[in-house]
């Protein structure tokens, strides 16, 4: 398990000050344990599965797991990820309302770290990337699109989303208004306009951005690997450091081709991770 670093935005520092001489000290301590727990949650599951996600990052409205290195997901793995940090919240929930029913007075003090809990569950299951329900939604479409298409599809379905919260602020105006639903709007339209990069291997790894370093002379990393293996697997044994070469083996172990990394990058450009090697070459 990669070892936990926690770094806490300026903004953020700055809203939780205020909190606290707004007299809100309880408010501000279900906050950040509820949020706490919640990446807690992602970051225990990416490490059963292997990922070394070891930053936690408070923001303004939230917070976000991340890695010293960019991490490439297997789509069924991102799903138990993404799903991680909700699932907690919702047991808290459990756990909250079973302690209401047996001991009523823990009530007066556990009911703003409920509805912590219950904001951050409803507010991560938007299908909005970053949250968790666009990563969901993300590693769903990239099993049958390309990385790059993927992403761009759910930033078009973000920004409709974001967009229809704007448009219920407007609306709410006429009657009741509503400032959430504008804050929320504009912090998850301005998410969308950072571009997370993780999500794409051509940013990485391209033969484009390796192209000057090959002035200076790049170590040759020869990677062999079956036909029936998928995508995934093969980015996963790519080096960014090295120029890669692979070799392309069927079943009785002969070397069918011999792919460059120029010609690899191209593989992950036209076919999603999801696809066999072998339907890639034909």
């Amino acid at each position: 398990m990669a070892k936990l670093k926690i770094k806490f935005h300026p903004v953020f520092i700055i809203f939780i000050i205020l909190l606290i001489f707004s007299k809100n000290l309880l408010s501000v301590v279900s906050y950040l344990l509820c949020v706490f727990l919640h990446e807690m949650g992602h970051y225990f599951v990416a490490g059963f599965l292997g990922y070394k996600l070891n930053k936690i990052n408070f923001l303004p409205f939230g917070a976000s797991l991340s890695g010293s290195e960019n991490v490439f997901y297997k789509p069924s793995h991102e799903i138990l990820i993404s799903i991680a940090g909700p699932f907690v919240n919702f047991i808290l929930l459990i756990i909250c309302l079973s302690l209401f029913w047996c001991f009523p007075v823990s009530y007066c003090f556990l009911l703003d770290f409920f509805y912590a809990n219950l904001i951050t569950l409803l507010f991560n299951f938007l299908p909005v990337y970053p949250l968790d329900g666009g990563r969901v939604l993300l590693a769903l479409i990239k099993r049958k699109k390309t990385i790059d298409k993927a992403y761009k599809q759910v930033k078009i379905i973000g920004f409709i989303v974001s967009l229809l919260l704007f448009v219920l602020f407007v609306i709410s105006s006429f009657f009741k208004i509503n400032f959430t639903l504008a804050t929320t709007s504009i912090f998850l339209i301005a998410g969308l306009f950072f571009e997370d990069k993780s999500c794409y291997y051509v940013t990485n790894y391209s033969f484009i951005n390796k192209s000057k370093k090959l002035k200076a002379g790049l170590e040759t990393n020869i990677i062999s690997i079956s036909s029936e293996a998928n995508l995934y697997s093969l980015l996963r044994k790519l080096n960014k450091f090295k120029f890669n070469v692979v070799n392309i083996i069927d079943q009785r172990g002969k070397i069918i081709k011999n792919l460059s990394e120029q010609e690899v990058n191209n593989l992950f450009i036209k076919y999603p991770l999801t696809f066999y090697i072998k339907d890639t070459i034909k």
